[in-house]
């Protein structure tokens, strides 16, 4: 939401794997990127084996970065369909700029449904013929 109420374009993301020796265990990364300590930050994705797959497995944090693409490509998709000023009301419920937006997940859930409401609305799925 934020990105779209400054018509940012764009995701910038510094680091996805800046684990500590026991990711899974010792979030802390307090020296590593200053003195201050901001458990998890830089880790989007964890060491699979560990917790006994292959790969690599999702934190919470690329959960809420999806989420906050998909709120992105939902207004996208309304402005092109001619509804911006529609859509930036939804918008400024929730946030306006970097030092006033809401901290309440009913409220972007609330977002959320209302803005695909109206996409359904504005492109019903069709119905499926009767083959007989």
């Amino acid at each position: 939401f934020l990105s779209q109420a400054l018509h940012f374009t764009g995701l910038l993301y510094w680091r996805v794997d800046m684990w500590s020796d026991n990711p899974w265990d010792q979030t802390n990364n307090q020296g590593k990127i200053s003195a201050n300590n901001y458990p998890g930050e830089g880790v989007l994705i964890y060491p699979g084996q560990p917790a006994g797959f292959e790969g690599v497995a999702p934190s919470i944090r690329l959960k809420w970065l999806r989420d906050g693409v998909d709120d992105y490509d939902y207004i996208q998709l309304l402005r092109q369909a001619g509804q911006a000023n529609w859509a930036d009301e939804v918008i400024r419920r929730v946030a306006k700029n970097f030092s006033d937006w809401t901290h309440d997940p009913k409220a972007l859930q609330a977002a959320r449904q209302e803005l695909g409401e109206k996409l359904n609305q504005l492109h019903p799925e069709p119905k499926p013929e009767n083959p007989q």
